[in-house]
């Protein structure tokens, strides 16, 4: 739990124009949650918020690899779709058979005050802009479970135009599962 911890950033980059938060609380198992930011080939910041699937030291194992295999691919990356496609590639023949990982990208295009977004069989995007709540559900396959062809033919990019004080709210399934103390 404690290198899990570790492994998420401690810090995360505020892109110009945009506040970005993060955060994360780890159950009492040892799971593969996992979010970062990075810098994309072409200069645009990427936020990533990803789950393997399963728990345990295995899930926990995954997700180093999965930070080591993001912070590689995403200075090669020229957008979030192309991103995940990179991951996938690398991550498809090197995993366990019945392991996978869902993810989501977000990437900030400052001089176009726009965002693009894609998943990978993640949770989806929600955009509150006003008193309007938008829900984004690009295509999109897990990785490690499909070879490129399939993965990337319904891989799914999305460009949104965002306002001034609009949010975009990203999350994995602990979220929606979490439980207070009378199972609410």
């Amino acid at each position: 739990r404690n290198m899990q911890s570790k492994l998420l950033p401690q810090k995360i980059s505020q892109p110009e124009s945009y506040s970005v938060s993060a955060f994360s609380i780890p159950a009492m198992e040892v799971g593969g949650d996992y979010y970062d930011m990075v810098k994309l080939k072409n200069g645009n910041y990427c936020l990533l918020i990803g789950d393997v699937s399963g728990k345990g030291i295995s899930a926990a194992f995954y997700m180093a690899q999965l930070k080591g295999v993001v912070l590689s691919k995403a200075s090669e990356s020229e957008n979030v779709k192309e991103l995940l496609s990179k991951i996938n590639i690398t991550l498809y023949k090197n995993m366990e058979s019945q392991m996978f990982i869902t993810m989501s990208a977000l990437s900030f295009n400052i001089e176009l005050n726009n965002i693009s977004i894609a998943r990978a069989g993640h949770m989806p995007f929600y955009h509150k802009s006003g008193t309007d709540i938008f829900e984004y559900i690009p295509k999109g396959i897990g990785i490690g479970l499909t070879d490129d062809k399939i993965f990337d033919k319904y891989l799914e990019q999305i460009d949104v135009l965002l306002d001034e004080g609009d949010t975009i709210l990203m999350f994995t399934d602990g979220l929606n599962e979490m439980r207070n103390t009378e199972g609410d």
